[in-house]
């Protein structure tokens, strides 16, 4: 554990719509990209029920296998092309490629050609993809055949598109739209006759017509594409660019989606359109299935939706939503990352308006909470974003009973509306309540919003709030009784104002009993006592910069106070009021963890430094944590053994609680053991060690933990005849819907289950006469229930009633003999073993014996 490797894992963050997904042949799956990882959704539950693990890189593109329709492939960034069973979650076969692929088209079913793209090599950086022939090979070779067919021909995976039965496809660039046929290998291209540029394609699935999207909002349908006087017709509901296009599978109608954040749905044939309107975020891509019964749209904020043929919204798929996409700089995460005391959920921003709460333990998302209340409304102009009203500042007390929210909106032009919020945790809606609502109306942006905690020193106190703001003041606000002849209520009003030298007020902490208030003006840090609002000292540094953290000590850290300015971290001793040790250090974000006296400090050139305040040399050090700037961390205690850290572990600082931090990307990540990354994530390499847990798997894993001698079993089957392992491994690596019927494999299969036993002449006599004479108790009706014999089932029955009749005299005179006390010794030393087999046979060919374990859960198949 001490020599364990440490990595940095991305918890959550990955897109989810990068890449287009794509319905199963049945509609009962949805599979979506991440990263590395294809996801497999269960469009009914909604749940993921499978995580394909294989690619080391990037995946770029996925498609249902035109030969197995129960049969995913996926191509990476890694120059691998992957077969997957996605019923079993199960990789059955990796080809190599040999460049990365880019993207990944099917062409027409029963074929082992697809359309994939690849990147010019140029020096220059180009995004212009060259289309390429992919062909699968056959036999044992495992390199995948790579054909040019047009280079330079596209800019994204939106501008490339198959036609009716793979004769043709249909690829964009700028405002060009070309038309290549995949028989003769001809060319035919169509131009725009505006200066809009092309920003998506898709061809009907039955008929040469190709429907295009364009940048003004335009969709334009070609027909003729044969030929250079081809026919085109125009629809124009869009205002801002299109998103994505999607033919029906009968192609009698067409999907489309943009900035808008609406479905549309066009009838071909007529100008009759139907909407699904507030859908939240813009759309990037649309998505029919194969049986037309429902769609898939995935959003800018990382989020897909499921939505029925009649427009009913079925399910949502997201990961860690993306927050704030409408602004293109500025603070993704003004809030930063919390952690919610009572789910030990980490909360951040949502979408606009929105806190969510998503669970690092399950990997889900748990819900929204909208703040702000307000619906998102698309801009006239992507080049000019609609201001929205953001959250900037958030914070929980220390039982989650309470959150306080501060939300803004600022368009620059007018004067900016700024609300302070608090709302209560109810037992009965499961969720927080709106309690008091303060229009912040002559004050400036809020800079710190922190609880006191209320059980600090082992005393109740009641609940106080501090925001700090540019204008020079602090305000204290405390929860009062606002009781009427209506209802009973609390509200929260302000209590007291604080203010020092006209500086403006910044940063603001509680000490672990609440006693003290620590606010930061400018670059002096000022002592409070927060029950009367008394000024109690003043701590200067020798340095003039501006305090940006301040964070209280906790435990035996509880007499000191840790600063931060753009160059150094500074802990002061409270009892003396002095510097206890200052280091030289660019910190950008400062944490504390709730349950230790442990803090985290991430610095300008992205290192991490774990350390307790009264120790100034670090407990932790972890060099370039990400390639990005990170924006928000916190601590999340632990709960059940999703993490494992012995005491000897330079990660034994997490014992209580897990770091987690989100960089700029807005990927969330945490460092941990790749022992307990690898035991969270399986490795899916081989077929055969990677079944799932069935009666099959559960023989073979027990077959692999054996001492590696060969079984008897196998050690005595006669040539020619498979072993129980080899015959098993060959059924399961054999697709089950080309198997023969289950009753034409019965009797090979138990054959492969039974213990074969060596004649052997010369004793042949001397085994029956002993059989006869000892064995009677053996060959019972309980023992012949377990024989199967290989002969034919009339001898087999004539065999046993013989016994039965033998079994049953032999019994009566044991009873008579027992009573006169002559072979008491003798019946008491024959003992049945249900789970051996009995080596004697009293006459007749030789009779093969099913162990009892084997037997049992084979009868269970009720085959």
């Amino acid at each position: 554990m001490a020599n364990a490797k440490i990595v940095v894992s991305l918890t959550a963050g990955a897109s989810l719509i990068n890449i287009k997904p794509i319905f199963s042949h049945d509609s009962k799956y949805l599979f979506v990209c991440s990263r590395s990882v294809i996801k497999v959704f269960s469009t009914s539950g909604g749940n993921c029920v499978h995580e394909l693990r294989g690619h080391k890189k990037l995946v770029t593109g996925i498609v249902v296998s035109s030969r197995n329709k129960l049969q995913l492939l996926s191509c990476s960034l890694d120059c691998s092309l992957i077969v997957w069973d996605y019923t079993d979650g199960v990789l059955l076969k990796r080809f190599e490629v040999g460049q990365p692929l880019y993207g990944l088209y099917r062409l027409d079913w029963r074929s082992d050609s697809y359309i994939g793209l690849t990147k010019p090599q140029k020096p220059d950086g180009s995004r212009s993809y060259n289309i390429v022939n992919v062909t699968l090979p056959s036999g044992q070779t495992k390199r995948v055949k790579i054909r040019v067919l047009k280079s330079d021909a596209c800019t994204g995976t939106k501008c490339v598109a198959v036609g009716s039965k793979g004769s043709y496809v249909a690829f964009v660039n700028n405002r060009k739209l070309i038309i290549f046929s995949t028989k003769d290998e001809k060319t035919t291209e169509h131009e725009l006759d505006s200066e809009s540029k092309f920003t998506c394609v898709t061809c009907h699935p039955t008929s040469p017509c190709v429907a295009t999207g364009s940048s003004n909002g335009k969709i334009h349908f070609w027909r003729n594409i044969w030929s250079t006087d081809s026919v085109k017709t125009s629809h124009h509901w869009h205002s801002l660019g299109v998103g994505d296009l999607a033919f029906t599978t009968e192609g009698s109608y067409l999907l489309s989606g943009g900035s808008e954040c609406v479905l549309v749905k066009h009838h071909c044939m007529s100008q009759m359109n139907n909407f699904l309107p507030r859908l939240g975020a813009p759309i990037t891509h649309v998505v029919c299935a194969d049986d037309n019964m429902m769609y898939a749209t995935c959003h800018s904020d990382n989020v897909i939706h499921i939505i029925s043929n009649a427009f009913k919204l079925l399910h949502i798929y997201g990961g860690l939503t993306v927050a704030n996409w409408t602004a293109d700089q500025g603070q993704k995460i003004p809030v930063g990352l919390m952690c919610d005391p009572r789910t030990k959920a980490v909360v951040l921003n949502g979408k606009p308006g929105h806190l969510q709460f998503f669970s690092v333990q399950t990997d889900r998302q748990l819900f929204n909470l909208d703040i702000v209340c307000q619906n998102y409304i698309s801009p006239e102009n992507l080049e000019r974003p609609t201001v929205v009203t953001e959250i900037e500042r958030a914070a929980f007390d220390e039982n989650g009973v309470w959150l306080a929210t501060v939300e803004v909106w600022d368009d620059q032009d007018f004067t900016p509306e700024i609300r302070l919020k608090f709302w209560q945790f109810t037992d009965e809606s499961q969720t927080y309540v709106l309690n008091t609502t303060v229009e912040l109306t002559n004050q400036d942006r809020v800079h710190s919003l922190k609880f006191r905690p209320c059980c600090g020193g082992g005393n109740s106190l009641d609940p106080m709030v501090v925001t700090t703001s540019s204008d020079g003041k602090f305000r204290l606000w405390t929860l009062v009784d606002d009781t009427d002849i209506y209802r009973e209520n609390d509200k929260w009003t302000c209590q007291s104002v604080g203010f020092f030298r006209d500086l403006p007020a910044g940063a603001a902490a509680f000490s672990e009993d609440g006693s003290l208030l620590a606010v930061v003006f400018d670059y002096a840090v000022t002592l409070w006592d927060p029950g009367s609002n008394v000024f109690q000292q003043s701590l200067l540094a020798h340095t003039t910069q501006h305090v940006r953290f301040l964070c209280f000590g906790k435990r035996r850290s509880g007499h000191l106070l840790v600063s931060a300015t753009a160059d150094k971290l500074t802990v002061w001793d409270l009892l003396s009021c002095a510097v206890l040790w200052s280091v030289d250090l660019s910190v950008t974000l400062l944490t504390e963890d709730p349950k230790t006296d442990i803090l985290a400090a991430f610095t300008a050139d992205r290192n991490l430094f774990v350390f307790s305040p009264s120790e100034p040399r670090p407990i932790y050090c972890h060099q370039n944590v990400c390639p990005v700037e990170v924006i928000g961390a916190t601590f999340v205690p632990q709960t059940g053994q999703q993490h494992n850290y012995g005491k000897k572990s330079k990660l034994s600082w997490q014992e209580d609680s897990q770091l987690y931090f989100i960089d700029k990307r807005q990927q969330l990540c945490t460092i941990t053991l790749q022992q307990n990354l690898q035991k969270a994530h399986g490795i899916q390499e081989i077929l055969h060690d990677n079944l799932p847990q069935t009666p099959f798997s559960q023989l073979m894993s027990a077959e692999k933990k054996s001492s590696g001698q060969k079984s008897t079993m196998d050690k005595d089957a006669p040539v020619g005849v498979y072993s129980r392992t080899d015959y098993i491994r060959e059924l399961l690596s054999t697709a089950p819907h080309v198997q023969p019927s289950v009753t034409s494999l019965c009797a090979t299969f138990i054959d492969a289950l039974l213990l074969h036993k060596k004649q052997d002449s010369s004793n042949k006599e001397d085994d029956d006469d002993d059989s006869e004479q000892s064995g009677t108790e053996t060959e019972s009706d309980s023992d012949l229930d377990m024989e199967v014999t290989i002969e034919t089932q009339d001898k087999t029955r004539m065999k046993r009633k013989n016994r039965t009749q033998e079994s049953d005299s032999d019994l009566d005179m044991e009873v008579a003999i027992e009573t006169q006390g002559k072979n008491q010794d003798e019946a008491e030393s024959v003992e049945i073993d249900t789970t051996t087999v009995s080596s004697d046979v009293s006459d007749g060919p030789l009779v093969d014996k099913i162990v009892d374990s084997d037997f049992q859960w084979f009868a269970d198949l009720k085959i």
